[in-house]
């Protein structure tokens, strides 16, 4: 018996500390897609009992085909198709609605961006756990008055795969500054997308990024100029193709030769 679980599970609920204890010293393999998950894993269950057992593998993603046939180029035609002007630099601000995205701190940055008229902020704000809708509205209302009514577009519904590359790929600059995490897989998205990332320290990225070229900062201060930096970036271009070929050759094609490996 194999366990795959993503950090999620372990940071959003609490299954492992309640409930399914048993199901895993009884596994034959606990897969997960980032080493620092075990560590949260062991304080809630017995180390010498699981060791033999934990693996590091990312989940093959089908909708990662989504992107292959895509060009640098194609990015404009993806802008115009979303109707925001070709001239705007476009930022994600986010993946989605809930706090450990930190959208205030955010917000709270970019509103001080120099010629703050020449970006367009797009905000994917899905969100299981507002069931009131008050996070939503007070999002919205930040945005409204911090970046301009016509400056952003939140988008407080579930999307398709195929929408959601839509925005990645009229995006060129997406915030991912969470609170916790273990993997995203919206960053391999927007590295797929051409999308240049701003990412924490604080975040337990420490093998991905050691192959991709992103931008890491230490405090929300920073946000504004690593945008700048990154626009003025005359190595961009290469970046981006290179960011693109490392997730499409380590977290797409030869995951599933990983995979293959478990059952020979």
């Amino acid at each position: 018996m194999y366990i795959f679980f993503y950090g999620s599970d372990l940071n959003d609920r609490s299954f492992v500390k309640n409930n399914f204890k048993k199901l895993f010293y009884i596994s034959d393999k606990l897969i997960a897609t980032n080493r620092s998950i075990y560590k949260i894993l062991d304080k809630y269950l017995e180390k010498k009992r699981i060791d033999d057992k934990k693996t590091v593998i990312f989940l093959p993603q089908e909708h990662f085909k989504l992107y292959e046939p895509l060009n640098f180029s194609d990015k404009v035609s993806f802008k115009k198709q979303l109707g925001i002007p070709e001239n705007k630099i476009v930022i994600m601000v986010g993946n989605n609605g809930t706090e450990n995205e930190q959208h205030e701190k955010m917000i709270d940055q970019l509103q001080n961006l120099k010629n703050l008229e020449n970006y367009f902020f797009i905000i994917p704000f899905s969100n299981r756990l507002d069931t009131s809708g008050e996070r939503l509205k007070k999002v919205t209302s930040l945005a409204k008055i911090k970046l301009g009514e016509r400056n952003y577009k939140l988008i407080p519904d579930f999307v398709s795969h195929e929408e959601i590359a839509a925005l990645r790929m009229s995006s060129d600059i997406f915030l991912h500054l969470r609170k916790i995490d273990m993997m995203a897989a919206s960053m391999f998205e927007s590295n797929m997308a051409y999308c240049q990332i701003i990412t924490g320290d604080w975040l337990p990225y420490q093998y991905y990024l050691e192959k991709v070229k992103v931008e890491v900062i230490s405090e929300f201060h920073q946000i504004n100029l690593c945008i700048e930096k990154i626009l003025s970036d005359e190595k961009l271009i290469e970046k981006l193709n290179h960011n693109r070929q490392v997730v499409l050759k380590d977290y797409h094609y030869s995951v599933i030769e990983d995979w293959m490996k478990l059952y020979e």
